[in-house]
């Protein structure tokens, strides 16, 4: 029986591959990144990270002093604020950027600019000894390679809870040189719950609500005027956006009924109405973190 040695993300000072993806993905780029690990690759992702850090700091740190930025696309990753703005500082950071494709991908106008001329691998196109050969052969991942090990195992899902307070929180601002990268101010949405004073943070990535546990973020029990998924909300560019999954007694913002099936903007203080639940829309803005290079 094989006896498997459990992998760390790697902490040194030798060169080390940054891995950018969505933990939606989570279960295609582990298997990748442990066959990596066997072949020695050292890594860095954001696996593992202490529930107290500060997030945006602990991850910029790692992608700033990384050799290699390797990011994995997929139609999860394009819908990712954190991938987005990992992908942003990677190119303002002039790092060697190897992208893989897990699908086949449409990118906005935005990240095909930005990734058209790195190099990329179209995982989905290949045989996974065809994939390994490729992407092992670079010569940059091979300036990360230190001692193999086959018996490697990466565990998944350490620590993604403390995810959810960093989604969104760190973003790019338009900069004059190279060297200037900011942490700007981020709007928070939340829902007043008006019949019992609630205050329910919205998740930027998505927010189901509805009657049904295993199909929401936040249930509403007890209220048949509330469908199983009754609707979405996400925040976009800043604006939080509400999606009416053709619930039975509707949405209404401010009294008017939205249209199903499409999505409707919010401005703080709108008063939204869930069947007969009634919620306030508020908003503030966490600390700003700025990292401002001299």
């Amino acid at each position: 029986m094989n006896q498997y040695n459990p992998y760390k993300i790697y902490e040194g000072n030798e060169n080390y591959i940054f891995s950018s993806y969505s933990h939606k993905d989570e279960d295609r780029v582990i298997r990748i990144l442990e066959q990596l690990a066997k072949h020695g690759c050292r890594l860095w992702y954001d696996n593992g990270i202490n529930a107290g850090s500060n997030w945006p700091e602990v991850i910029a740190g790692h992608l700033n002093n990384c050799k290699v930025f390797l990011s994995f696309i997929s139609k999860n990753a394009v819908n990712s604020h954190n991938c987005r703005r990992e992908i942003n500082f990677a190119v303002l950071k002039k790092k060697t950027i190897i992208t893989v494709f897990l699908e086949d991908t449409v990118l906005s106008p935005g990240m095909e600019m930005q990734l058209s001329t790195m190099q990329f691998i179209e995982k989905y196109k290949l045989s996974d000894e065809e994939f390994y050969e490729k992407l092992l052969d670079n010569k940059k991942i091979k300036e990360c390679i230190g001692k193999p090990d086959k018996n490697i195992k990466i565990p998944k899902g350490i620590n993604h809870e403390p995810q959810k307070s960093y989604d969104n929180l760190w973003l790019s601002k338009e900069y004059t040189g190279e060297k200037d990268f900011y942490f700007i101010k981020n709007t928070v949405f939340y829902l007043i719950r008006k019949n019992t004073g609630e205050k329910i943070r919205i998740n930027p990535e998505g927010f189901n609500i509805g009657r049904k546990s295993e199909f929401c973020d936040y249930t509403i029990n007890g209220n048949k005027t509330i469908s199983r998924l009754h609707a979405t909300m996400k925040i976009r560019n800043e604006k939080c956006i509400i999606y009416d999954h053709d619930s039975l007694n509707g949405v209404y913002v401010n009294g008017e009924a939205i249209t199903p099936n499409t999505e409707t903007e919010l401005i703080a203080h709108d008063e939204i109405r869930l069947g007969s639940e009634k919620f306030i829309l508020v908003s503030d803005e966490e600390e700003s973190i700025e990292n401002t290079e001299e």
